[in-house]
C-alpha cells in the first residue's frame, strides 16, 4: 500500500512539473511585435504603416482587436508564414539574398552614422576668412558623368574645339548631366572640390575630370569677376554658415572617416585592373562584370578589416548593382579605383555604426529585416508557388473552353492569357492551400495586449481627426 501510495505521489509530482515546464517554456510574442512565428514576426511600426494604408482603416469609425487580426489573417499572415518557411528551407543561406541584405544593410548603417550629424563648431574669425573668398563671382557650366571613360571622352571633344550637345528630352537621371551657374561664389550649392579648382583657371578653360563623390565633373569657365564685398558680415551670417558648415562637414566626414580606416586596420588588397577589367561585358550600354569571365579567383579578399572583409565577389555584386540600369560604355582603371574607394569608407563607416549600436535603432533595424523579410518572400513566390505550377496545353484548353466567354478570338490567338490567367488562379488555390498548411505547422502567436492598444489609439485618432474637421 505505502508503495502504491508513493508511486501516486512520484507520478503527480512529475505530472505537475511537465505541465510547469510545458507552461514556463510557452513562447511569448516579444515586445514591439504584433504577431510571431518561429523566427519572424510582424513588427509594430511595420504593421501600422501597412494598416493606416487600408480600407480597413479608412471606413471603421471605431478600431478593436478583431479587426487588426481580422486585417492581418487575410492581408499579412500568408507573407509571414511564407517567410518562416523560407528560413527553415535555408532560403536566407543564399549567396545572393545574403549579398543583397549586406549591401541594404551596410548602407543603411553608414548613412545613419552619427558623424553625419554631428553640429560643428565654426569660429568667427573661420567666417571672417571664408566670408574674404567671396570677393570672386564665376560664371560656370558643371558637366557630370558617373563614367571617367565617358567624362574623360567629353573633355576631349570640348578641348578639341567641339560643341556638347545634350538632348533636351532626357530621363532625369540620365548622364551626362549639364547645369550652368551663374554669379556663385566661393562655397556656393557646389562640391569644394569645384571650388579649390576654380581659382587657377581663367576665363574659357575647361578642367580635366574632377571626381566629387559620386559623380565626374568637368568645369567649364565661362566668366570670372572680382567685385567689392560691401554687404557687413552680420548680414549674411546665417547663410554664410550653412554654406561654410556644408563645406566643412564634408572634410569632417572624411576626416573621420579616414581615422576608422587605421583604428579597423582597413587594408585594400594590390588589384590587376587590367585583370579586372577583362571580366567586364558591355551589353545593351551596360558594363557590367562578369564573374565568370574572371581569370582570377572571386573568393580572393579585396578590402580586409580587423572585423569584416569584402570579397572579389561581393565588390562585382555592389559594381553591378549600382550600374544595372546606366548607359556605359566602357570601365576603365579610374572607375573601378574611385568606386573601390568609396566602398572602403562605406565599410568603415558601417563598421563603425555597428560598434555605436546604430543598427539597434528601432525603425533602423526594422526596415533591414523588412528588406530580408522580403527578399524571402519574393524567393518563395517564385520557387515554392508560380515555378511548381505548371500548365500544359490540353489543361489551358479545356480551360478556355469552360470559360469561352471571357475570350473573344480563338485559342490559338488567347493562349497566352489563357495561360496567365489559368497559372495566376491556380496559384492563388495552392498558395491558399500552403497557408491552411503552414498554419498547422507554425504557432502563430497574437501579441494581444499590443493589439488592444494599437485599436485604442487608432479610434482615439480617428475621433480626432473628425472632431478637427
Amino acid at each position: 500500500m505505502i508503495k502504491t501510495v508513493t508511486y501516486i505521489v512520484r507520478i503527480t509530482i512529475i505530472f505537475i512539473y511537465t505541465l510547469l515546464v510545458i507552461s514556463c517554456s510557452e513562447t511569448k510574442v516579444e515586445d514591439g511585435y504584433v504577431l510571431q512565428l518561429e523566427d519572424v514576426g510582424l513588427r509594430k511600426g511595420i504593421f501600422e504603416r501597412r494598416f493606416k494604408l487600408t480600407k480597413d482603416y479608412g471606413s471603421n469609425k471605431e478600431l478593436t482587436p478583431e479587426i487588426l487580426k481580422g486585417f492581418i489573417d487575410r492581408v499579412l499572415l500568408q507573407e509571414y508564414l511564407f517567410i518562416q518557411k523560407s528560413f527553415d528551407l535555408g532560403f536566407d543561406k543564399d549567396p545572393e539574398i545574403k549579398k543583397n541584405h549586406f549591401e541594404f544593410k551596410m548602407n543603411a548603417l553608414a548613412s545613419n552614422h552619427p558623424i553625419l550629424h554631428k553640429q560643428l563648431f565654426i569660429s568667427n574669425s573661420d567666417l571672417q576668412n571664408y566670408y574674404k573668398k567671396k570677393n570672386v563671382v564665376y560664371d560656370l557650366t558643371v558637366i557630370q558623368h558617373n563614367s571617367y571613360y565617358q567624362i574623360d571622352s567629353i573633355y576631349h571633344h570640348m578641348t578639341s574645339g567641339k560643341v556638347l550637345k545634350i538632348e533636351e528630352k532626357r530621363m532625369p537621371n540620365a548622364y551626362p548631366r549639364k547645369i550652368t551657374y551663374n554669379n556663385h561664389s566661393f562655397g556656393e550649392s557646389l562640391p569644394g572640390e569645384i571650388y579649390r579648382q576654380l581659382p587657377t583657371m581663367e576665363e574659357g578653360d575647361i578642367s580635366e575630370p574632377i571626381y566629387t563623390a559620386p559623380f565626374w565633373v568637368i568645369i567649364k569657365l565661362n566668366k570670372k569677376e572680382k567685385k567689392a564685398l560691401k554687404e557687413p558680415i552680420e548680414g549674411k551670417r546665417e547663410s554664410l554658415l550653412k554654406e561654410l558648415e556644408a563645406l566643412k562637414k564634408k572634410e569632417q566626414i572624411k576626416k573621420y572617416t579616414d581615422s576608422l580606416k587605421v583604428k579597423y586596420k582597413l587594408k585594400i588588397a594590390d588589384v590587376d585592373y587590367t585583370e579586372l577589367i577583362q571580366s567586364v561585358e558591355i551589353y545593351e550600354g551596360c558594363g557590367l562584370f562578369i564573374k565568370d569571365k574572371f581569370t582570377g579567383s572571386i573568393d580572393d579578399i579585396l578590402i580586409t578589416t580587423s572585423e569584416e572583409e569584402i570579397s572579389i565577389d561581393m565588390f562585382f555584386y555592389f559594381f553591378n548593382r549600382l550600374n544595372q540600369y546606366e548607359k556605359i560604355k566602357n570601365i576603365v582603371h579610374e572607375d573601378i579605383e574611385v568606386f573601390i574607394n568609396d566602398l572602403a569608407s562605406q565599410m568603415a563607416l558601417y563598421i563603425d555604426a555597428l560598434k555605436l549600436g546604430v543598427g539597434e535603432y528601432e525603425t533602423l533595424s526594422e526596415q533591414i529585416q523588412h528588406k530580408l523579410n522580403k527578399a524571402l518572400y519574393r524567393r518563395f513566390l517564385k520557387e515554392e508557388i508560380s515555378d511548381k505550377v505548371k500548365i500544359t496545353q490540353e489543361e489551358a484548353r479545356r480551360y478556355y473552353e469552360s470559360n469561352r466567354d471571357r475570350w473573344s478570338g480563338e485559342f490559338e490567338n488567347v493562349k497566352i492569357n489563357v495561360i496567365s490567367d489559368l497559372k495566376t488562379e491556380l496559384m492563388h488555390k495552392y498558395s491558399n492551400n500552403l497557408v491552411e498548411e503552414l498554419s498547422e505547422e507554425y504557432d502563430v502567436l497574437y501579441n494581444e495586449p499590443l493589439l488592444q492598444e494599437l485599436a485604442d489609439r487608432f479610434t482615439e485618432e480617428k475621433k480626432g481627426n473628425k472632431n478637427s474637421n
